[in-house]
């Protein structure tokens, strides 16, 4: 069953930038222990580059950094890229702040960045239910 799971989660690509490398490590080896494909920047100028360039399912994007915030990464990104998957975390924990900043950017989910990785995978795991549904329909809707 395990390795089932592994094959089919290794269908979904996910790019994590958090100018932390610490952060972008421990991220991208718990999600590729859990068989995702998982790619990991800590520049977020080089995130949009790639963005850009190459295909990828869910974007989880810290909001706090340098030279440009997570903010303004989604900007960039949305021009293209209108239905990309965006979890947005900060270390700031005025939930409050992240919720008014999702609705505005039109990012899907967003949570707090901390050591729990349990809830970062609850949060993945549901996003990635909600691409594989998007998939789905957009196949129904192609035939």
């Amino acid at each position: 069953m395990r390795r089932t799971k592994h094959c089919i989660n290794a269908n979904y690509r996910i790019l994590i930038v958090d100018d932390d490398q610490g952060i972008v490590d421990s991220m991208v080896f718990i999600l590729k222990r859990k068989g995702y494909t998982v790619y990991g920047l800590t520049d977020p100028l080089e995130a949009i580059e790639n963005i850009h360039t190459k295909a990828f399912d869910m974007l989880i994007l810290d909001y706090l950094m340098y030279p440009i915030n997570g903010d303004k990464v989604v900007e960039s990104i949305r021009k293209t890229h209108p239905d990309l998957y965006i979890l947005l975390i900060s270390g700031n924990e005025n939930l409050n702040y992240l919720r008014k900043k999702t609705k505005a950017l039109g990012i899907q989910d967003y949570g707090e960045k901390s050591d729990r990785f349990d809830v970062l995978l609850h949060h993945v795991d549901v996003g990635i239910k909600k691409v594989s549904e998007r998939r789905a329909y957009d196949k129904v809707q192609d035939e």
